[in-house]
């Protein structure tokens, strides 16, 4: 999961979006009972139609209560989410509206979903406010809770905790989150792919509970937010990593955890440049050095003392007098 896409991917990556959207005419979303009955079982629009779906997505989409699925994906949609999408109860499957330009708030209705074991998928929206604090009754979800890429601005609900059977992602990254990381995150104990809170505003320390995440495999993502914290030794309990932990412009400060040296099965990258850590790299983490495609520890203190602070440093000046 790379923060960033290089310019050559990047250019790429928009000159075939051109040219696919080039090819399909755009149509407005419209409810047709004859195709959507009430007793119909599945919305699927999944963005390989030949049409771009536009406009809003209409309300009576809520009268299917019978739908184990709702996915109208990778459209031009606009407008708000329907609180009606929360009559769809008997949803075993999820709610997938990710890649469109909806706005508004996302609806606390959708935590009315507790039938769904895949996942929900809002990410590449424009959504704004909460997260709401009911998704944590969402406890089947299995592969997924999707919010990145939108303008999310509030604190991270400690409900979140409650989804314990979540084996696949936990992906927040790219909003206006504030206030802490909640420690009833460790409960996220069957999380294999990746946590991503990168690029938010979230401060205080990183909660030592994470080290319980001994299942994380693919990810941890914390760069780019305000903690200025110290590294956690719990971190070290994440053997089963084997590919990024990224904490580049967290603000860490402190020693770095020999305990990171147990990190011996990750191919892909330390990244913790940009932050304000000290003294020597212990010898335990430098070995991971040649095992790793990114190593970054640039524009940091390394090698230099570290700073006493507060108490300790008056505690020193006292001793000295």
């Amino acid at each position: 999961m790379p923060m960033k896409r290089s310019l050559a991917t990047a250019a790429f990556l928009a000159a075939t979006h051109q040219h696919v959207s080039a090819a399909k005419s755009e149509e407005p979303l419209v409810f047709d009972p004859s195709i959507y009955p009430t007793t119909a079982h599945m919305v699927q629009l999944t963005g390989d139609e030949d049409v771009i779906y536009t406009g809003t997505i209409p309300t009576q989409f809520g009268t299917l209560t019978d739908a184990f699925l709702f996915q109208i994906s990778d459209h031009a949609l606009t407008g708000t989410l329907p609180t009606q999408l929360g009559n769809l109860e008997k949803n075993q499957y999820g709610i997938f509206v990710n890649g469109n330009s909806l706005t508004g708030t996302i609806p606390t209705e959708l935590g009315k979903a507790t039938l769904a074991t895949y996942a929900v998928q809002l990410q590449e929206n424009q959504f704004r406010g909460a997260i709401p604090t009911q998704f944590g009754q969402l406890t089947g979800l299995t592969s997924g809770l999707g919010l990145y890429a939108n303008s999310l601005e509030s604190t991270l609900p400690t409900e979140l905790g409650n989804l314990e059977a979540l084996e696949g992602n936990l992906l927040v990254q790219e909003n206006r989150i504030t206030g802490t990381v909640p420690t009833q995150f460790g409960q996220l104990t069957e999380l294999t792919h990746g946590l991503g809170l990168y690029s938010n505003k979230i401060e205080g320390t990183v909660p030592t509970e994470l080290g319980a995440m001994t299942k994380l495999q693919e990810g941890m993502y914390l760069a780019y937010n305000r903690m200025k914290s110290t590294i956690p030794t719990q971190l070290g309990q994440l053997t089963g990593m084997t590919a990024n932990m990224v904490m580049n412009f967290v603000e860490f400060t402190g020693t770095v955890p020999t305990q990171l040296g147990r990190l011996t099965r990750m191919t892909a990258g330390l990244s913790f440049n940009n932050n304000a850590l000290c003294a020597e790299l212990p010898a335990e983490v430098a070995a991971l050095e040649r095992q790793l495609d990114a190593w970054e520890w640039e524009s940091n203190k390394l090698g230099e003392p570290c700073e006493l602070s507060g108490d300790a440093a008056a505690a020193a000046a006292a001793a000295a007098a």
